[in-house]
């Protein structure tokens, strides 16, 4: 049974525009993800999905060739046409689902939700929650978004991709949501701003390239502690 990881991506971001070109530490944010789901041990493939129309057809797939990476090409909004497209064009039967603008990323979590859901035969497994934000995945079967895509969708619930397995999910799919008592969701290590950014670069900045998500997280105290100090020396008016 095949699995692949597929990274939703597009240039266009009304708050942080080409976010996912922007540097952090030598590398695009958008060769971080690709480079840190490339590390996982289950996927057979990782995949990058974009939208088959300008600039992103264009621009983002010569971008994309050039570094020899998997592309697939779907609408723009309907971005769960997009992951059925690319889950066929590469005969992928499991999929894990991570965002472009989640340049911490760890392979560890994403093999820990592939085998949760290999354990468990789930239609549907997150870890949503049970990780800080922006360390997030998503694995279901292809067998079972070709379902969710056949029922009467907004156009919401099919730009967002997943929702529908919540919403819809009574008698139709199994959804199994991991936990984790410590609540590090609460972090966020997302790209959609500025000052998220500036955040991620300084993680990035005071880590080792493969550090694990708790090692992270010590570093993130640390600069909580300094974002904190520097908020109070504004307050002070120095």
């Amino acid at each position: 049974m095949k699995r692949a990881i597929i990274v939703q991506a597009r240039l266009g971001s009304i708050r942080l525009p080409h976010k996912i070109l922007e540097d952090i530490c030598g590398q695009s944010m958008l060769e971080r993800v690709m480079s840190r789901c490339q590390h996982s041990a289950f996927a057979n493939d990782t995949i990058l999905a974009i939208p088959d129309t300008p600039p992103d057809n264009i621009t983002l797939r010569a971008y994309a060739v050039a570094r020899g990476w998997n592309i697939a090409m779907g609408p723009e909004d309907d971005v769960l046409q997009r992951y059925l497209l690319a889950a066929v064009a590469y005969g992928v039967q499991i999929i894990a689902r991570v965002g472009g603008d989640c340049p911490l990323i760890h392979p560890d979590i994403i093999d820990l939700t592939f085998e949760t859901q290999r354990i468990s035969n789930a239609d549907y497994v997150t870890s949503m929650t049970a990780f800080p934000e922006g360390l997030d995945v998503e694995v279901f079967t292809t067998q079972a978004l070709n379902r969710l895509a056949a029922l009467p969708l907004s156009p919401r619930e099919r730009e967002h991709v997943t929702t529908g397995f919540y919403v819809r999910r009574t008698l139709r799919f199994s959804v199994l949501q991991m936990v984790n008592l410590a609540n590090p969701w609460q972090v966020h290590w997302s790209v959609d701003t500025p000052a998220a950014l500036e955040h991620v670069r300084w993680l990035v900045q005071h880590v080792s390239p493969l550090s694990s998500w708790r090692e992270i997280l010590e570093v993130e105290k640390q600069w909580q502690q300094l974002s904190a100090g520097l908020e109070r020396s504004a307050d002070n008016g120095f």
